[in-house]
């Protein structure tokens, strides 16, 4: 299965990273892998949206990823892609033009699904896998990121818009749970 992994607090404790290594993963930004045993160690793909995640990885002291990793970047402006790497099609912002809330400071697409974008357009699946996609999958429930501090809520990007924007796709979107023999779809 494909599965983007993304930075919403449920990955936390839950144990899937066994089973991830057995997927083709798809990671976030900085391409974090906090600790095995909920994270995993694969990671094939890496999607940011503009290349300087890739150029400035090396500075956080991040485990280095395997140089088979290939990143994908979807940014409005499409510049400075590295050689062996992709750039997500600009039709991806029209298409989200249509779900961004009219007037709302948070206009641009998560990381998250800027991911579920290029792979749709990368490698054309019938079903998608999201970790960690807790906001977007659960837009009632105030969650944060797994590396915020507890009780900050702050998310800065329209959730219910994503949330529409994500199933109008034509792709199955199954949500990952733990344990992972209770994958179910939302």
């Amino acid at each position: 299965m494909l599965v983007i992994v993304g930075h919403g607090p449920s990955i936390v404790g839950s144990g899937l990273g066994p089973w991830l290594d057995g997927q083709t993963v798809v990671r976030l930004k900085w391409a974090e892998r906090p600790n095995a045993s909920d994270w995993g160690t694969r990671t094939d793909f890496v999607c940011a949206s503009h290349p300087d995640f890739k150029r400035k990885r090396a500075n956080r002291n991040l485990p280095p990823l395997e140089p088979t990793v290939q990143y994908w970047f979807l940014s409005p402006d499409r510049q400075d892609i590295p050689k062996g790497d992709l750039a997500g099609g600009k039709h991806w912002f029209t298409y989200w033009d249509k779900y961004k809330v009219p007037g709302s400071k948070l206009v641009k697409p998560s990381s998250g699904l800027r991911a579920v974008f290029c792979a749709v357009e990368f490698l054309a699946p019938d079903e998608i896998g999201l970790v960690g996609f807790d906001r977007i999958l659960h837009p009632e429930v105030k969650t944060t990121k797994w590396f915020h501090p507890v009780g900050k809520h702050h998310y800065a990007h329209e959730a219910e818009a994503e949330q529409r924007a994500l199933f109008d796709l034509g792709v199955k979107i199954t949500e990952i749970k733990c344990p992972p023999s209770s994958i179910s779809t939302p």
